[in-house]
């Protein structure tokens, strides 16, 4: 016959598609166990359903509007029909039905060695609450498709009762001795998340005053599991992560911090760089998907009109400008040359500490890059190799430690190299600088100049443009 197609009975190349068949005219040819499970998916779907066999199986005889023929198949009963399934225990007949479909352009399944002639095949599925999941191999392995829909059909229970979370702590919250602990702990923080249920998409924002899980996480037990939950090898998270916020709060807090509004240096914008890395970094190792950058880009775009509101208000600054001011005001340097600078201000240019001579800069990522550009003519930049910081400790009045590193740099064995007066301070966590040094300088005391007078009134003007943008929370957790 002209219309019949090869066969390849290892694997079928498919498009997946969900038919609309409310009203079409669909044939099942067969009336057996097979023959009850493709008659009642059709059923349900609204079908206009004929069963024919000589012998029909009572599950078939129970579905609501069925037609019932109960006698051999005909090739008549064919006319018209808009979808068959061939499901008899006649190999040669289903071979033959489906041969006669593709010659009167008829959409057929066979369920038999003939599955590769016809037009379509059932992949594993399963519905839930207006979810419909459809797995498929091409018809490689049936077993394996089975096996991964009652697996999803049980993670989709958990999709039922979800919300935003923010887990971790930040320097409102905890010491940072704790947040040191978690940076410390991340690399089995990520062990730990993907391998409990509930957690459905997370994102860590590792900054140098937060260590916080941005997730879409399943109410109830699944946060305590998370955290209490003991791994071989591995000690329960609790008590160093906490819940930040949950739910709308969530949706709040996450825009604050993209704004600037929840750091140190109130108004700091590099934070938004940092949380696009943080999402990138979460989707190529697959712990985040279309959720979480779908909740990033509603974020940063509730954080923009942030601060356009309150552009006049919030000073834009970064954690340099929090070092240039300690500096100022703790007079560091040569103070005849004090005279000259007015009263101390965040947002003077680089150059007003133009008497410090000499600083050291240990790390060239971004916050080191940033403090050599505000001090061009007194900073030298410098990596974490030993030798070379033992070279340059010693001419050293001011030392700026900003690394990654889990350990310190600067430590017991460098201090008779470091002048009487040298200032040490410390912008990393963990912090790099042993704190028994004399006269180390941390983020702890940084952070007090940054806020401005009025951010309570700010953070309740915040407050009513997130009441605005209600709709677009119950977009993120309605699905």
């Amino acid at each position: 016959m002209e219309n019949k197609i090869p066969v390849n009975r290892e694997t079928k190349r498919m498009f997946p598609a969900a038919l609309l068949l409310e009203g079409r005219r669909c044939l099942v040819v067969g009336g057996g166990r097979v023959a009850a499970r493709k008659a009642a998916k059709l059923a349900k779907a609204g079908a206009d359903l004929t069963v024919v066999a000589p012998a029909i199986r009572e599950r078939i005889r129970s579905l609501p509007g069925v037609r019932l023929v109960e006698r051999p198949f005909e090739f008549t009963d064919l006319d018209r029909a808009f979808l068959v399934f061939a499901v008899t225990d006649d190999a040669a007949l289903n071979r033959q039905i489906v041969e006669r479909c593709r010659e009167k352009g008829i959409l057929c399944s066979a369920a038999d060695a003939s599955w590769p002639e016809g037009d379509l095949i059932l992949p594993a599925s399963f519905s839930e609450d207006g979810l419909t999941v459809a797995i498929s191999t091409g018809g490689r392995s049936c077993r394996r498709s089975r096996l991964l829909r009652e697996s999803l059909s049980r993670h989709v229970e958990f999709l039922q009762n979800v919300d935003l979370f923010i887990l971790g702590a930040d320097h409102n919250t905890a010491s940072f001795q704790t947040l040191g602990q978690l940076k410390a702990r991340r690399s089995e923080i990520e062990k730990i998340l993907p391998c409990i249920q509930g957690v459905h998409e997370f994102m860590i924002l590792d900054t140098c005053n937060r260590f916080e899980i941005i997730c879409l996480l399943s109410r109830g037990q699944s946060y305590n599991i998370m955290i209490n939950h003991q791994f071989i090898g591995l000690t329960p998270l609790a008590p160093l992560v906490t819940p930040l916020a949950e739910g709308r709060e969530a949706f709040r807090r996450f825009a604050e911090t993209a704004a600037g509004l929840q750091s140190q240096v109130f108004g700091e914008t590099r934070i938004v760089a940092q949380i696009k890395e943080a999402l990138r970094v979460a989707q190529e190792n697959r712990w985040a998907g279309s959720f979480l950058q779908g909740w990033v880009d509603t974020t940063l775009c509730i954080s923009k009109e942030i601060r356009r509101e309150f552009e006049t208000h919030i000073p834009s600054i970064e954690i340099e400008d929090l070092v240039f001011q300690w500096l100022e005001n703790n007079k560091v340097g040569q103070a005849s040359s004090l005279s000259t600078h007015a009263k101390p201000n965040c947002r003077r240019q680089a150059g007003s500490l133009s008497y410090i001579k000499n600083m050291l800069i240990i790390g060239r990522g971004e916050i080191g890059q940033g403090l050599a550009k505000k001090y061009p003519d007194a900073a030298q930049i410098s990596g974490r190799d030993d030798k070379e910081l033992r070279a340059q400790l010693p001419e050293a009045a001011v030392v700026i430690c900003a690394t990654g590193s889990p350990d310190f740099i600067v430590d017991q064995r460098h201090r008779a190299l470091l002048r009487d007066d040298v200032v040490l301070i410390d912008l990393s966590l963990p912090h790099n600088i042993d704190p028994s040094l004399p006269g180390v300088v941390g983020l702890s005391e940084l952070r007090g100049a940054a806020q401005p007078a009025n951010a309570e009134e700010l953070l309740a003007k915040v407050h009513k443009i997130m009441d605005a943008h209600t709709a677009d929370y119950e977009r993120l957790v309605n699905f």
